[in-house]
């Protein structure tokens, strides 16, 4: 009772004193001549200390701390410990003030800066970043650049739109303002990205260097695209680049067309190859760039002609080379070679004829060493099942760490695993040390000898295999039998076996405990991760959220555990969400749900358009024209959900959101949807490109190669006699676009057939 009334006085007390904070219009009232102005430190004016989330953090915290920072002001955290800052969420900090943010000391900002994560409301964290002085900024970003901590698109935004209002629009800024933005450049929109190249040479280039340090793959299509333009801004046409430009380019460049890839130099690509090498390309830009590189007078000549060195140099880029190209190549250069094509990401016809290369050169299988079979790596993919069976168990045994990390085939798997039983006798006598260093090898062993090892053995054995999806369900079951047999067993050890699980057996799960509900965000940490591994059915989803709904109570429940930072936790569980939910989200935390939602896969139409409607009704987007306010960040955070919105919304975008929008839907795999869908969003998509260009509409023959690259998936609504309309050079230039599409008709492929003819005549 004492308990209650405390805390209601608190909330009485809160409210009336934010009452007094908050004049109308946010004017100060006028202090009048020789009177003390007695208004308190002036507070956020997206917050009120009355806001429930506030409330509910501050009521769990000691006495003396909730009443200093309910005061505010300048002695709002004098004194206060770092383990006392780490605990305080984001809320409260955008909430006690300008006074109180400024006041904060280096190491109170520092603690604060790195408990940042995605459970960090992008507002409040936008409010915060409005309130610390020019120093206290520059200090944050310093601190970003040391975390291990990923940060959403809508909370690196956050930080752009204050170097945008402190240093001017991007097309003004300098090397050193870029530089110190850091990895957080990435939050810039992708007209933003190019019109860095608007800002000089310089400028352009400290963004490349600050991008490359991060995860280029992360950047969305549009970013790509336009950092690219950005390059023909700076540095001219490609036929123009030298080895420096596709130097600083080159992780970049799998972003380009076919036919711009083609215009570079080969002399440009050959004095730039060891960057080139080095970058995670796909195998379209890999096998445009070896057809340069096959240049008789400044590249390499034919494969034929290529040593072990001209392969080593090729690094990745191997991964672009034919099955026409392999068959040429000399016997001795592969077996000098190895170690860097057994490293390249090779399609199973290119594993089978480096395979029997190495035959040439080396022999059979069975004279092997471990040394060579550690080098061959992914190319042992291409051997045949004999092959296997020949190669010495002792070799297989000291190549073991990494034999594991190969994607073999379930039965070159089995073959490996009656090898190592040659060598480590029954599997009912191995320990756990084994199973581990057998790793991922030990699912190829039949289900008797799976269920003939021990309990821990298995329990151990599970974290080598719990991402592999090829297991047979019945392998999958009897694994998971053994590990709960084990004791001590927990849901997030389960990974892609979760799917095994009846409805009965998370009857008495324990979904805080079993899930790390409780632990800290962080990223790349055990708990985070496996979180992520976890392959949730519907049905499972519903079961395990309604356990949480008992202990984290309702939505709109005083102490509700329905926080952001709970929410982004549940990872692929989320799929389980019911309309209560939804509904009760705060307008304050929607776009940031909205943002993790739509990283999922397996959320059903209904729960789709449920989670729209809530987030047009928070964000106030109830009529199309107000979709004309989203920026480019906001479209590129709807993610999949993109193609769900309804027809006029994506027709009311502005210009640059909407061919954002129309990159999103074309990155969308679409195979699935009805075509009647796909044709829609098609014609959507074409009159937005028609407005950007300023023209009335735009026709197939109208469509420009980039315009059918922004299309990508979306082309699959063409009908054949569009795909004819088309001019060969646009077709000519996107031609790769076509060719990754999945999903087209008979009568679309024989269009396209025709159109490459003609393309190429």
């Amino acid at each position: 009772m004492a308990k209650f009334l405390a805390f209601f006085l608190l909330n009485i007390f809160l409210l009336c004193r934010t009452s007094i904070a908050s004049p109308t219009n946010g004017k100060k009232p006028d202090s009048g001549a020789g009177v003390q102005n007695t208004q308190p430190p002036k507070r956020s004016k997206s917050q009120s200390i009355h806001d429930k989330r506030i409330i509910q953090a501050l009521d769990k915290l000691p006495p003396g701390v909730r009443e200093t920072l309910t005061r505010g002001g300048a002695d709002a955290f004098k004194n206060m410990t770092k383990e006392m800052i780490r605990k305080l969420p984001a809320s409260v900090y955008a909430s006690v003030g300008i006074d109180a943010i400024r006041s904060m000391d280096r190491e109170q900002l520092k603690e604060m800066t790195m408990n940042m994560n995605k459970g960090t409301n992008s507002k409040d964290l936008e409010t915060i970043l409005g309130e610390v002085d020019e120093n206290q900024f520059n200090d944050m970003l310093e601190d970003m650049q040391n975390s291990s901590q990923k940060l959403s698109k809508k909370q690196m935004e956050a930080f752009t739109k204050q170097m945008k209002a402190k240093r001017g629009d991007p097309s003004t800024w300098s090397a050193d303002t870029v530089k110190q933005l850091g990895k957080m450049v990435t939050g810039l929109s992708p007209r933003e990205l190019k019109e860095l190249a608007g800002a000089g040479p310089t400028t352009f280039e400290a963004s490349l260097e600050e991008i490359r340090k991060g995860n280029v793959k992360e950047l969305s299509k549009g970013q790509k695209l336009e950092i690219v333009s950005g390059a023909l801004q700076t540095y001219g046409s490609q036929d123009r680049w030298n080895a420096s430009t596709v130097q600083k380019m080159s992780k970049f460049i799998g972003s380009m067309k076919g036919e711009d890839l083609r215009k570079i130099p080969t002399t440009a690509l050959k004095g730039a190859l060891a960057d080139l090498a080095a970058s995670d390309m796909d195998k379209k830009s890999s096998r445009q760039l070896l057809t340069k590189l096959k240049d008789p007078t400044n590249g390499y000549g034919t494969p034929d002609s290529w040593n072990s060195e001209t392969l080593r140099s090729m690094g990745s880029l191997s991964s672009g080379m034919t099955v026409k190209d392999i068959k040429n190549l000399d016997k001795n250069a592969v077996k000098g070679a190895l170690d860097t094509l057994g490293k390249a990401k090779l399609s199973t016809s290119q594993a089978k004829k480096l395979a029997s290369k190495m035959k040439e050169a080396l022999g059979s299988p069975d004279s092997w060493s471990a040394e060579t079979i550690k080098n061959a790596s992914n190319i042992l993919r291409g051997l045949k099942p004999k092959d296997l069976r020949s190669l010495p168990a002792d070799a297989i045994k000291g190549s073991l760490k990494e034999l594991k990390t190969i994607e073999f085939s379930r039965g070159q798997a089995r073959e490996l695993a009656k090898k190592m039983k040659e060598t480590l006798g029954n599997p009912s006598s191995w320990n756990e040390s084994v199973a581990e260093e057998m790793g991922p090898l030990v699912g190829g062993l039949p289900l008797s000898d799976l269920k003939n090892m021990s309990n821990n053995v298995l329990k151990s054995v599970l974290k080598t295999l719990k991402q592999d999806d090829s297991i047979p369900p019945s392998k999958k079951r009897a694994i998971i039998a053994k590990a709960k047999a084990a004791g001590h067993f927990k849901l997030l050890e389960a990974g892609s076996f979760l799917k095994t699980f009846s409805l009965k057996d998370l009857e008495n799960v324990d979904p805080i405990n079993d899930l790390g509900l409780n632990d800290t965000i962080e990223a790349n940490s055990t708990t985070d991760t496996d979180r992520e591994l976890l392959s949730w059915k519907l049905s499972q989803a519903r079961k395990v959220l309604e356990k949480i709904k008992a202990i984290w109570g309702e939505p709109d429940d005083a102490n509700s555990g329905w926080t952001l930072e709970n929410i982004v936790r549940l990872k692929g569980l989320a799929i389980g969400v019911w309309k209560g939910l939804i509904d009760k989200i705060p307008a304050h935390d929607i776009v940031d749900v909205l943002e993790e939602f739509s990283q999922r896969d397996g959320f059903t139409p209904g729960q789709v358009k449920m989670i729209l409607r809530a987030y047009k009704e928070k964000m106030r987007l109830e009529t199309p024209s107000n979709f004309s306010s989203l920026d480019e960040i906001e479209v590129d955070s709807l993610g999949r959900f993109i193609t769900e919105l309804d027809d006029a919304d994506l027709e009311h975008l502005s210009n640059y959101s909407g061919i954002e929008a129309v990159r999103q839907m074309g990155q969308l795999e679409l195979k699935e949807k009805p075509h009647r869908l796909i044709k829609r969003k098609l014609k959507i998509a074409l009159k937005l490109i028609a407005r950007m260009r300023r023209l009335q509409d735009v026709r197939p023959n109208d469509l420009l190669s980039q315009d059918l690259e922004d299309l990508g998936n979306l082309a699959l609504g063409f009908s054949p006699e569009e795909v004819a309309n088309m001019t060969s050079d646009a077709f000519r230039g996107a031609v790769q676009v076509f060719g990754q599409i999945i999903g087209f008709n008979r009568e679309q492929l024989t269009a396209l057939a025709s159109k490459v003819k003609e393309a190429y005549k």
